[in-house]
């Protein structure tokens, strides 16, 4: 009875979690479609570097630029199309949150209000409301985030591989993400994480970042 109690509440949460992440999807979404200003001035930014696609650009890497080319050749450049990604990137957001406070020890309630913090944010409702490379950026953090408490919990190295792959793309995303990279050596540095120094999987994950991060 105890695992069968177990299940329900996983299911529970999962449900709210999707619940919470879909209802901040359309908070974010709809009002930037229905809004009466238009584009943001960055948008028009955007839409432009992705008429000149190019490895870098003199403010930012490339990888939000060819998303946007992507989508602009497949479905256009209407608000309703640049708004949609991300939304969806701030509805992830919200679920990955709940699921990193899951992993971390949080029962449905502090899954709830973990996922909760990201929807009542100002600076996210701002960030995730028009196309920019933020939007994907935060998204990126959390999971990395996710992949860390993982490697923890489950003492399972050769995730740093995943996290490595992530990271290249999140530095193609935006430079200011090697400040979770500096933060995150000086605390294994300072803490028993440091063991994954000695792990092959750790320097194989940096070398495939640095792969991915060459082009740029």
């Amino acid at each position: 009875m105890t695992n069968i109690h177990a299940d329900q509440e996983v299911r529970r949460a999962n449900a709210v979690l999707l619940g919470l992440a879909f209802i901040y999807f359309l908070l974010e979404w709809i009002p930037g479609v229905i809004g009466e200003y238009g584009y943001f001035i960055d948008e028009f930014y955007f839409v432009a570097c992705s008429n000149h696609l190019a490895l870098g650009f003199v403010d930012h890497p490339p990888l939000s630029v060819f998303l946007l080319s992507l989508v602009r050749a497949v479905a256009g450049d209407s608000l309703v199309i640049l708004r949609f990604f991300p939304a969806l990137a701030g509805g992830a957001t919200v679920w990955v949150t709940g699921m990193i406070a899951r992993r971390l020890g949080a029962d449905g309630y502090g899954q709830a209000m973990a996922a909760g913090a990201v929807i009542v944010g100002s600076i996210y409702h701002i960030t995730f409301s028009y196309y920019s490379m933020n939007a994907f950026s935060i998204l990126l953090w959390a999971v990395c985030f996710w992949i860390l408490v993982e490697i923890e919990r489950r003492d399972e190295p050769r995730l740093w591989i995943l996290f490595g792959a992530l990271t290249g793309l999140a530095l193609e995303n935006k430079h200011t993400f090697v400040l979770l990279l500096v933060g995150l050596a000086a605390g294994m540095v300072l803490t028993h994480a440091r063991r994954h120094f000695r792990s092959r999987w750790l320097w194989i994950g940096c070398a495939i970042a640095a792969l991915l991060i060459l082009p740029n």
